[in-house]
């Protein structure tokens, strides 16, 4: 089960860290002012405005869901592996 008030004040949070307004941040995912003060515990939001919201903060959904406390996205794609010289030579031979 979901809490939207975790929601509501994770999507404050991360708008408070980046130094957003939640006015501005709505307005450049296209989303309705009100969007924030509609998500409620048996409506909740539409999952594609919550990922527009996640991608524009940089966090993860589920870190505005509470599912997680670590605000950072992993992703498989995205996860870079740096080699020191060491390795880099075991590699090459």
């Amino acid at each position: 089960m979901y809490i939207a008030q975790t929601l509501k004040d994770r999507i404050k949070n991360q708008c408070k860290v980046k130094d957003i307004s939640i006015k501005t941040m709505l307005s450049e995912c296209g989303l309705s002012i009100n969007a924030i003060s509609q998500i409620n515990n048996t409506g909740g939001m539409y999952s594609f405005n919550l990922a527009k919201i996640a991608d524009y903060l940089d966090c993860s959904v589920d870190y505005l869901l509470g599912r997680t406390d670590d605000p950072c996205v992993s992703s498989q794609s995205d996860t870079t592996l740096t080699l020191t010289a060491h390795e880099q030579e075991i590699v090459a031979a």
